[in-house]
């Protein structure tokens, strides 16, 4: 894929001047951080938050030659679907199949990403991931203290 993406770095010793890359990072860890923090989760949750925050950036709008445009939108040439923008680390509970395939489960688990057409959700009790389509979301619940994961504070970087 060629997105026309023209990169410049910044010269030896004058990485400093990295100015916007540096805000964007900046941005990443405190929307990681604060979703961490509101679902009072472990750190071992840091890579679905920060891939998480990744992807909500890319959907943000900024100004291009007078425009508004999604960083998205400019890369993949497709308008940005709304429908990718979900509460992270919510509980969820999962349908998935039975091995026997004759019934229908749910299992609480914590919603931790998207991959191309599925939500992600992992089960802290077997330490899986479940890819489906097909949830229910409960909003009153807080991650950490229904399944009994100590928060380990705020991490700093």
């Amino acid at each position: 894929m060629d997105s026309h993406t023209q990169i410049e770095s910044a010269s030896t010793r004058e990485q400093n001047q990295n100015g916007l890359c540096e805000r964007n990072w900046h941005s990443i860890l405190r929307m990681g951080r604060s979703w961490l923090a509101s679902s009072l989760l472990l750190s071992e949750s840091w890579w679905y938050a920060l891939k998480r925050a990744t992807e909500v950036s890319n959907y943000m709008p900024l100004k291009l030659d007078g425009k508004l445009n999604f960083p998205h939108e400019l890369v993949y040439k497709q308008k940005v679907d709304l429908s990718n923008i979900f509460q992270p680390f919510a509980v969820v509970y999962p349908m998935y199949k039975s091995k026997a395939n004759t019934d229908t489960l749910f299992c609480k688990s914590i919603l931790v990403g998207r991959n191309t057409h599925n939500l992600e959700f992992y089960h802290p009790p077997t330490k899986k991931v479940i890819t489906t389509s097909t949830y229910k979301i409960d909003e009153s619940l807080i991650a950490g203290p229904v399944f009994n994961l100590p928060y380990d504070g705020d991490i700093v970087f």
